[in-house]
């Protein structure tokens, strides 16, 4: 066993983090090796991150199709555009409310070159989580060797990076939750009369981003009355929360609150189920990223999932007494992945802390055996050679945009343009002025099949959403779409392809709108 510190009792298992961890250095490390150990976590998380956003298209590419429309919410809400009530939004407020500052950029500089801006913060937003991973993991309690698996494995497991390359709530959620358990260590090492409640209300930001945050604080803050053997301080931990998501989300719900429920909650639940267990178990791993993988291969993917959290689990839960709650969290995050109706890969992210702690916990699971520190580290050198191969072979890349420049110059004096992606209008540098001129833009068109125009409730009136999209892009001077996909926007073309064409230019077309007046 390393050190020669004692047993911890079971009550000292639930004791506030006042008393050392059994894994911990009985000497302080010295002070060059604390920092040179966050500063290589950083400058790791930061390049793989960057070297997405940097391949193929890059720059000049098209930045996904969320992240645009986060952006747009905020240039709305700095034009005098409640979330809701005048545009869909299907989160919580708390992202529109973060990007305000990089959206009133626009009135400095292009629309697109305040994005990019709004990127690259969060590709740093993404490497900070990490680093933040390392102190947190030092502050449990966790010896420096552990909480620097943590830290790695968070910097370069591609769930994580597919995520945080670019505008996405789960870096912002993330954070928020690194934050708040800071936070609540802090009070059980040094209590004070409001402490729990401050605590608390930092814990309760992820729920202001999105509603499947609900599950970990919830957890935690339970967590947090065990460590201060009382359930007051959980009481006050959980009133703060409830204060921080009614400040930043009351204002928003009495401004309409039907379209606000059904947006974030009611939507949300209602999703159709997009992949199987699998295959979200298969997708972890991150491997189907860098390779095209058969059924066959994805059930063999998941089973190596599977495995894998067992037995990093079961070396947590013996490595560090104090982070076995975590490991609990953990896994209920997973759970919530597997529930959950809809699946994108870069859901990953939402478990990545407990993950990366997890790793961490692992790796410091020493019992006179040395081979118990070996999966944890074998794991996190792993994902670091599979996400550096995805980002060398451009297998997730930025897809390029041919033909922007003179799509911009078609539609600068179109007085609205319209689009199926707001990512586009930022691109061509349209959306600031098309808000202030008072067009109609949708935001988030997509989203609108999870409120006001739900497809079945479409259907019972004899209308089709095909049919609903077509009348609101064509309501203004001049439509683009993205992407050019021949299944979903078939109808759609073929309606705007009568109405004519401006241009066409390396297989984007402009299309000629019907504005009224």
């Amino acid at each position: 066993m390393e050190g020669t510190a004692r047993a911890p009792s079971d009550s000292d298992a639930v004791h506030a983090l006042i008393v050392e961890d059994d894994t911990a250095p009985s000497v302080a490390p010295p002070r060059r090796r604390v920092r040179v150990g966050p500063i290589a976590v950083f400058a790791l998380a930061l390049v793989l991150r960057l070297g997405v956003v940097l391949r193929k298209g890059g720059f000049h590419g098209i930045i996904g199709y969320d992240c645009g429309v986060y952006f747009a919410g905020s240039d709305a809400l700095l034009h005098g555009r409640l979330p809701y009530r005048d545009f869909t939004m299907v989160h919580p407020p708390a992202i529109t409310l973060v990007l305000t500052p990089f959206a009133a950029l626009t009135r400095l500089m292009t629309d697109w070159h305040a994005f990019i801006v709004a990127t690259l913060f969060f590709c740093l937003l993404g490497a900070a989580n990490a680093v933040l991973v390392v102190l947190f993991c030092r502050r449990l309690g966790m010896a420096r060797r552990g909480a620097l698996v943590a830290g790695l494995f968070y910097a370069a497991w591609f769930g994580s990076v597919i995520a945080e390359f670019e505008v996405k709530l789960e870096p912002l959620g993330n954070f928020f939750l690194l934050l708040g358990l800071l936070a609540l260590l802090r009070d059980q090492r040094r209590p004070g009369r409001w402490s729990a409640v401050l605590a608390g209300a930092v814990i309760g930001l992820p729920l202001t981003v999105k509603i499947w945050w609900v599950v970990p604080v919830l957890l935690i803050i339970v967590w947090h009355g065990r460590c201060r053997r009382s359930v007051r301080p959980a009481v006050h931990a959980l009133l703060g929360a409830a204060a921080a998501v009614t400040a930043v989300c009351l204002p928003f719900f009495l401004a309409d609150p039907a379209a606000m429920w059904q947006s974030v909650i009611a939507g949300q639940l209602g999703r159709p189920r997009t992949s199987p267990i699998i295959g979200r178990l298969a997708e972890m791993t991150t491997v189907p990223v860098l390779l095209h993988t058969s059924s066959t291969a994805r059930t063999v993917l998941a089973i190596v999932a599977v495995a894998v959290l067992a037995l990093t689990g079961a070396l947590a839960w013996r490595g560090s007494r104090r982070a076995r709650w975590l490991v609990v969290v953990t896994l209920a995050q997973v759970l919530v992945l597997l529930a959950a109706p809809s699946w994108f890969p870069y859901y990953n992210d939402y478990p990545a802390v407990g993950l990366a702690v997890t790793m961490g916990a692992a790796a410091v699971a020493i019992r006179g055996e040395q081979w118990v520190r070996v999966p944890a580290s074998l794991v996190t050198a792993t994902t670091a050679v599979v996400s550096a191969l995805i980002t060398i072979t451009g297998a997730s890349a930025i897809p390029a945009y041919a033909g922007a420049a003179q799509l911009a110059r078609a539609v600068r004096h179109e007085r609205c343009v319209s689009s199926n992606n707001a990512t586009v209008l930022l691109r061509l540098g349209v959306l600031s002025k098309d808000l202030a001129a008072g067009c109609p833009e949708w935001i988030d068109v997509g989203g609108r099949v999870m409120g006001p125009d739900d497809p079945a409730a479409l259907r019972a009136r004899g209308r089709s959403w095909q049919d609903v999209e077509l009348r609101y892009l064509r309501s203004a001077g001049a439509v683009v779409l993205w992407p050019d996909d021949p299944h979903y926007l078939a109808q759609v073309r073929h309606g705007l392809a009568q109405d004519g064409t401006i241009l066409t230019v390396d297989g984007h077309t402009v299309y000629r709108g019907r504005p009224l007046g």
